[in-house]
């Protein structure tokens, strides 16, 4: 089945999404019915306008290969938690997820596996984020 052709935005939206999930362009042109080749063609044309898309054709969506990677992905996190700026910290961290979002869920889910949330001083710091975060009234 051949679909008729979508703009830019669209095909972007979708190749993001099978790319993130994975796909290889093969799977990706397959699903989309059409040529490899098409693929690349396109691809290429939106480089020459200037668009940045490279960070999705190479191997940026693939997963972390073992626990270990995993883990000082997650642990570089933490580290970045603690010594960047809030503001820097968050451009960074919405970059590496906007870039590589199957990593960045493996290290969510490490460091949410790391925390023990029945613990006192977690419950502690967790309200204390709260009640700082809390919307002011104005009196």
């Amino acid at each position: 089945m051949t679909r008729s052709y979508m703009p830019d935005d669209t095909f972007l939206t979708e190749f993001r999404h099978f790319r993130a999930c994975g796909y290889t362009l093969d799977e990706i042109a397959a699903v989309l019915g059409i040529q490899v080749e098409s693929v690349e063609r396109r691809l290429q044309r939106m480089r020459k306008r200037g668009l940045q898309i490279d960070h999705l054709v190479g191997d940026a969506c693939t997963v972390l290969a073992d626990a270990d990677a995993v883990g000082e992905a997650a642990n570089a996190v933490t580290v970045a938690v603690r010594e960047m700026d809030p503001s820097e910290l968050h451009r960074w961290i919405t970059t590496q997820c906007e870039l590589r979002p199957a990593q960045m869920a493996q290290v969510m889910m490490a460091l949410g596996a790391w925390v023990n949330i029945e613990d006192e001083t977690t419950v502690a710091r967790g309200e204390r984020i709260e009640s700082l975060s809390a919307p002011r009234r104005s009196a």
